[in-house]
């Protein structure tokens, strides 16, 4: 993503992880707090003909790790029964006590 402040809170209000590639001046603010402050993302850095390597293979590597978390059992989807359990409760108690 160029972090343009549009791009940026879009990418905020959604949750996404940022890779920001740098292309006009105002973006290095915005990178700086996708990066340091929110940390919710990494800065691309490319080679000398333009190329950014290392953090495509950084992205590969989230993306390993999201799928392993919203796979049957992982972490996301334990969050998320356990939040639907939590609905189903409460909902229980509402109801009886009406």
């Amino acid at each position: 993503m160029h972090c343009g402040w549009n791009s940026t809170v879009e990418a905020l209000s959604l949750g996404v992880p940022i890779v920001a590639l740098l292309q006009w001046t105002n973006q290095s603010t915005n990178a700086m707090y996708i990066m340091d402050v929110w940390k919710i993302g990494i800065k691309a850095v490319a080679d000398e003909k333009g190329v950014v390597r290392q953090e495509v293979r950084k992205t590969l590597e989230w993306k390993e790790l999201v799928r392993k978390a919203v796979d049957e059992g992982g972490s996301s989807s334990k969050t998320v029964d356990e939040f639907i359990k939590n609905v189903v409760q409460q909902r229980k108690i509402v109801l009886a006590e009406i």
